[in-house]
């Protein structure tokens, strides 16, 4: 990457402020901003100019400051490992040149050249970036409460406090909260506990991008004369006035899982027939029902997509992920086309990234091992079977402008204690960060 170091104390000397002075020609990438108040002035030892890139990185850091000793100053200085001399002998000095140069031919008056140190230093101090280079993730990042929720083997428990805190100082914009014990129930926090945590939300600036439904609207069609589909719509409901009262509009939720021994259309049949009712009391609080493609009816997308047309609902979308159809089978063409026909119903995605363990078992008979479904496991973004570089270019080239949730919901490669879920969260936002979707 491009740095060039200027050493402002030894090649400028102590700036000075002239009036009535034209700035010369800056370098490219560098622009100017409203100038200083009368009076005021800037000091910028061991100060670099960088890419376009970096000096956003200069501006998000440096550009309110930091008290000097020197009264009515700022002093910003950059750590000496930057003081290094671009690669190819250019250095400092050439810079000023370049600067002083006038058709070919070099300031050679003290006047001259003290204007354009002066023009130099405010160009320095009134730093405006370029816009970021296209990389990195377009979307905002949440972190998903199941993470932390003590589920899997050896996963460690936060409450929904430490949690929220936990996510704000990994630097993620919002959170994904998980709506049954033992984060957030419907059925424990009452008004003033919604209060409470819609307060500590805000106080820590975190956004409530979507609550996590645990739907299942096949559940109990095994038994003649249960009303399924009205006891998961109610269920919605109050999930949905949850929503609501935290301060979000969006409900991630389930189809149904398979029950054996029961027709697959009358089961599908229920599904439909639970979303619309459900739907319409989701809809009494503002709320949209995201349905995640996890349950087995309706998984894959086409199938998802026949799904949500019959539905028919305006607040029915789907919260689409790319690890279902990775294991699934899909290669990453097919991937890139399933995100296509999904992107007009997509109004949110989590991710986690996995491996396969194959799994033999010994025939002593035989004496020989016999094959096993594979054993799925969940390691660091970026390291595992899905595509998700096909996926998030994809998404960008969908239009997605949803949010991208991370959860670590399996026994996850280092364990789960909260120093390796912390490592590999911040993994996860390190990915995002570089992502390259061009």
């Amino acid at each position: 990457m491009l740095r060039i170091p200027i050493d402002l104390d030894k090649l400028l000397g102590q700036p000075s402020h002239g009036a009535g002075s034209e700035l010369p020609s800056l370098p490219k990438g560098v622009v100017r901003r409203k100038p200083l108040a009368s009076g005021q002035a800037e000091h910028f030892p061991n100060t670099v100019l960088t890419t376009s890139r970096d000096l956003g990185t200069f501006r998000q850091k440096y550009a309110r400051g930091a008290p000097s000793s020197v009264p009515g100053r700022r002093r910003i200085a950059y750590g000496a490992d930057l003081e290094r001399p671009l690669a190819g002998g250019v250095r400092s000095r050439r810079l000023l040149d370049s600067l002083t140069n006038r058709g070919g031919a070099k300031m050679q008056s003290t006047a001259q050249r003290a204007i354009c140190r002066i023009a130099l230093l405010l160009a320095m101090s009134l730093l405006i970036p370029l816009k970021a280079l296209p990389k990195g993730s377009p979307w905002k990042l949440a972190l998903h409460s199941v993470s932390y929720a003590g589920v899997w083997r050896g996963q460690a428990y936060l409450d929904i406090d430490r949690f929220l805190e936990t996510a704000k100082s990994l630097g993620f914009d919002g959170v994904m909260i998980m709506a049954k014990e033992p984060h957030v129930s419907p059925l424990t926090y009452d008004d003033k506990a919604r209060a409470r945590l819609r307060a500590k939300l805000d106080e820590l600036g975190l956004e409530l991008c979507i609550l996590a439904g645990y739907t299942d609207f096949t559940g109990g069609i095994d038994r003649g004369g249960i009303p399924v589909a009205e006891i998961q719509a109610a269920y919605v409901g109050q999930l949905a006035k949850l929503a609501a009262d935290l301060g979000t509009d969006k409900l991630r939720i389930f189809t149904g899982y398979l029950r054996e021994g029961i027709p697959y259309d009358q089961q599908y049949a229920t599904v439909v027939r639970g979303l619309k009712l459900a739907a319409r009391e989701a809809a009494k609080y503002g709320v949209t029902l995201a349905i995640q493609n996890h349950h087995d009816i309706a998984n894959h997308h086409d199938e998802m997509i026949w799904l949500l047309r019959e539905v028919n609902e305006p607040n029915v979308k789907v919260a689409f992920d790319a690890w279902t159809p990775t294991l699934q089978g899909l290669s990453s063409q097919e991937l890139a086309q399933a995100v296509q026909k999904m992107a007009p119903y997509m109004v949110h995605t989590t991710v986690a990234d996995y491996i396969r363990l194959p799994r033999f078992r010994y025939e002593a008979q035989l004496t020989n091992f016999l094959p096993l479904e594979p054993v799925v496991r969940a390691v660091p973004m970026g390291t595992g079977i899905v595509d998700y570089a096909t996926f998030f270019k994809a998404l960008k080239k969908a239009g997605y402008k949803g949010w991208v949730a991370y959860e670590m919901c399996e026994v996850l490669e280092g364990g789960g204690s909260l120093e390796n879920l912390a490592r590999t969260a911040k993994q996860f936002i390190e990915y995002m960060r570089n992502l390259n979707l061009e």
